[in-house]
């Protein structure tokens, strides 16, 4: 009488687990790199001169002496100017500014959120976004709290790094840290499979509408929590670099 030898189901099912998870990540890391490779392809960053191309425009930034008016920060200014005091009217609103002079100035609303910056360039990269409008008596208008990175090539390639950057930190300390305790960071998404694709429209203006208030509520938050600047010489004062983004994402594939 020949015995059969008992099949192995739980080593069997497990490999099997196991190709099948591996299978799983090759597609999605696929479909991530195809992504990536297009995004930067886009940005006329090929592979052939892709590290140089960004260590010289590291080294021109550096060379310029202030803060490049096209990096994110530039953000502060506008922020500032809707929330201090010295720069709102009575109805609490942003007031018009001289360029310069005693009292509440342009130059004092930049040497304020980007000390060390020019106001010159700061202003003029601002007019090219259309964030601010010059008058013809010379005061200085904000037409929004927010700068529209993607109305500029170069301020939307710095945008488009410091997202992604940022993105992928929040994902690599989370992967790397003990689920569900206080060490990870918040990151949630609301997913729907069979959105109706005629109400993109509308989920586009809600998000817009919704999303703004909710990160201008948190930008608030964030700057009653922040480190005066005159504090921030002291040894015992750390600050760290926070921020929280919302995303829209479509995918019609």
């Amino acid at each position: 009488m020949v015995r059969k030898t008992p099949k192995k189901t739980g080593s069997h099912s497990k490999r099997q687990l196991q190709t099948d998870g591996n299978k799983l990540y090759g597609e999605s890391a696929g479909q991530v790199l195809k992504e990536l490779t297009g995004l930067l392809s886009s940005l006329g960053i090929t592979a052939r001169f892709r590290i140089t191309r960004i260590k010289e425009n590291a080294l021109a930034s550096k060379s310029k002496g202030y803060k490049s008016p096209y990096a994110s920060v530039i953000g502060e200014v506008l922020s500032y100017w809707h929330r201090e005091l010295r720069f709102l009217d009575k109805q609490g609103n942003p007031r018009a500014l001289r360029k310069s002079g005693k009292g509440a100035s342009f130059q004092s609303l930049v040497s304020v959120a980007l000390p060390g910056s020019s106001a010159k360039q700061v202003l003029s990269t601002l007019e090219t976004i259309q964030a601010v409008q010059v008058d013809s008596n010379g005061l200085i208008h904000p037409l929004r709290r927010t700068v529209p990175v993607f109305s500029d090539r170069d301020l939307a390639i710095h945008h488009t790094f410091l997202a992604l950057r940022g993105f992928v930190r929040t994902l690599r300390h989370n992967l790397d840290s003990r689920p569900l305790t206080a060490d990870q960071l918040f990151h949630r998404i609301a997913w729907n499979g069979k959105f109706d694709k005629k109400e993109i429209a509308r989920l586009k203006i809600w998000v817009n509408n919704h999303g703004q208030s909710f990160l201008e509520s948190i930008d608030d938050w964030m700057k009653t929590h922040s480190i005066p600047s005159k504090s921030r010489s002291k040894e015992n004062s750390v600050g760290v670099k926070a921020s929280i983004g919302i995303y829209l994402a479509v995918d019609s594939d």
